[in-house]
């Protein structure tokens, strides 16, 4: 029992002794504002729902309405609150009347805070009104403006455009703001699709710019011809040089042998010398005289690039007046063509495309040796055409030059058939098909 009560004692001492300051180990947690009390709000009116701009540092709330549709006077809001943010008032959705600046309270954990909600109604516009590349060989190119889609596609030929860097153009809408990645001009990579931000005066739009390369197609041969009358063509007393003026005898259906539409006329043969496929037609000059002149201009109906033309052979390489060298050219000039002479120097034509037979003569050789023939046998020209490229950088065009600079007798010579070979400067075609962009 004394143990007890001397127990007792002590702790009571002990106690009397102590401070409140020296048991007071656990200190308030201080309690800090919530900083951003409203994290999302939307409203409603009319069937339309948008969603507001909050600034938690001015303390409003701003919705932007299209302007046919929406009743200001009755939107229903809704607010999203952060977990210690308080609002009785919005605890569940509300209708009011906006068309006039509502306030409301809202606790932050420290104290009340007052919001302004505010509404206006916007004119809406599509956002992209054009958009272009810029090409330093073709000069502007104009991409397809999809606003529903929120697309702009371009469509690039060969050598227009680098797609690594392509120097592009956006006109927008006056309604619009621009925001991540939207630009009026900058230079951009298309390798893969570009996207951007921009809004159509409410709604931000995610953009995104697609680029591909075209495939060239085959030009109508009834949209192309041969120019004639450019002057440095052949003497100026024959004028009708290029027109078979020097072969001018009718096959038995009443068409030249030898005229400039026959290069255009759709007609080829499907293997050497089945010149009656073709009712022995075909388009050349040389054949008389020396002074003929070895190229001629002709016109592929609109200025377009040219990414390769077709050639289908009159005679085969075992005649001398088979092309073997030559080149084409593009008229960059200004005016009429006719006034403008071709010349490899001139300013007004460019060099696009180039080709050399002799590989293939040689092969061709070398095919008919071992078959023993030289005449009547399948020629791959013949059958397929000989396919020449053109440089993926060239212009566009609507007037070309076809040059030769040499055919097959400077080649072959005497292997050649002897009785043409001294017409160096004579050449024979049968079709021209022109593929471009």
């Amino acid at each position: 029992m004394k143990r007890l009560i001397c127990s007792i004692a002590i702790l009571g001492a002990l106690a009397a002794a102590c401070t409140p300051a020296q048991v007071d180990l656990h200190p308030a947690i201080p309690v800090y504002p919530v900083t951003v009390p409203i994290k999302a709000a939307t409203a409603t009116s009319g069937g339309a729902t948008v969603s507001g701009v909050i600034d938690n540092n001015a303390h409003t709330i701003e919705f932007a309405f299209e302007a046919s549709g929406a009743d200001l006077s009755k939107v229903s809001v809704h607010l999203d609150l952060s977990p210690r943010a308080k609002c009785d008032e919005f605890a569940q959705d509300k209708e009011v009347d906006l068309s006039s600046p509502y306030q409301f309270a809202v606790g932050n954990a420290v104290e009340d805070i007052t919001f302004t909600i505010s509404a206006r109604k916007v004119e809406t516009a599509d956002p992209v009104l054009s958009a272009y590349a810029v090409s330093p060989t073709v000069g502007n190119i104009y991409g397809t403006v999809d606003n529903n889609a929120h697309k702009i596609s371009f469509e690039f030929t060969a050598g227009s455009v680098d797609m690594s860097a392509v120097q592009t153009v956006i006109e927008f809408s006056p309604v619009s703001e621009l925001k991540q990645g939207a630009f009026t001009e900058a230079t951009i990579d298309l390798r893969t699709p570009y996207q951007f931000v921009c809004t159509d005066g409410i709604h931000d739009l995610t953009y995104t710019i697609e680029a591909s390369m075209a495939a060239a197609s085959l030009i109508d041969f009834s949209q192309c011809k041969v120019i004639k009358g450019v002057p440095g063509e052949a003497p100026a007393a024959d004028p009708e040089h290029i027109a078979g003026g020097e072969y001018l005898q009718k096959s038995w259906d009443g068409k030249p042998f030898n005229d400039p539409g026959n290069l255009f006329d759709g007609e080829w043969m499907s293997k050497a010398e089945a010149y009656d496929e073709v009712g022995y037609r075909f388009f050349g000059q040389g054949f008389v005289t020396e002074a003929y002149s070895t190229w001629f201009v002709f016109d592929i109906g609109a200025k377009a690039q040219v990414e390769k033309i077709v050639i289908w052979p009159y005679y085969p390489y075992s005649q001398g007046h088979c092309p073997w060298k030559y080149e084409f050219y593009a008229y960059v000039g200004e005016g009429d063509v006719t006034a403008s002479p071709w010349s490899a120097t001139s300013p007004d034509w460019k060099l696009v495309a180039q080709d050399d037979l002799t590989d293939w003569y040689y092969e061709q050789r070398e095919a008919e040796a071992q078959k023993s023939t030289m005449y009547g046998t399948e020629d791959d020209h013949c059958t397929t055409g000989r396919t020449v490229a053109f440089d993926t950088a060239a212009p566009a065009a609507q007037f070309y030059c076809y040059h030769m600079t040499s055919n097959m007798y400077a080649l072959g010579k005497e292997e050649l058939f002897q009785w043409w070979t001294a017409r160096t400067r004579a050449f024979t075609i049968s079709e021209f098909q022109v593929y471009a962009y």
